[in-house]
């Protein structure tokens, strides 16, 4: 290499040194204002998961709705909470709503005898004999 060239790499060397030194002083300053960002955002977050609320926090007032809901729940009274006449009617609907069974119809000997053959306890376990 002849000093020509000598000189033109040097030239070179110290033009790519400054800038490289003026592309990492702006990623630099990026990555700081990138940091002071995401440092205001953690401070934001810190201040409004402070004023979060927890079920710790709503236990005492949900206890407290609790207690008032159910004082306005009526307290019963002995036999004078509900009309007996009206317990009687709902008592006859229900019973007069049960199908009737029909001889010989409703059920078989073929659905009886399964029942009749075993302990009656859904084992399978035939009755022991008593000889």
């Amino acid at each position: 290499m002849n000093e020509r060239e000598l000189s033109i790499i040097r030239a070179l060397g110290e033009e790519f040194s400054a800038v490289l030194a003026d592309l990492q002083r702006t990623f630099e300053g990026k990555i700081a204002a990138q940091a002071q960002t995401f440092e205001e955002k953690l401070a934001s977050l810190s201040v409004v998961l402070q004023k979060c609320v927890t079920g710790d926090d709503m236990r005492p007032m949900l206890e407290q709705m609790v207690k008032e809901a159910v004082s306005h729940i009526p307290v019963p009274r002995d036999g004078r909470d509900y009309d007996p006449e009206v317990l009687q009617k709902a008592v006859n609907d229900a019973v007069a709503n049960i199908p009737q069974p029909a001889d010989g119809k409703s059920l078989t000997p073929d659905d009886v005898r399964p029942m009749l053959e075993t302990d009656g306890e859904g084992g399978g376990k035939p009755y022991p004999c008593s000889a």
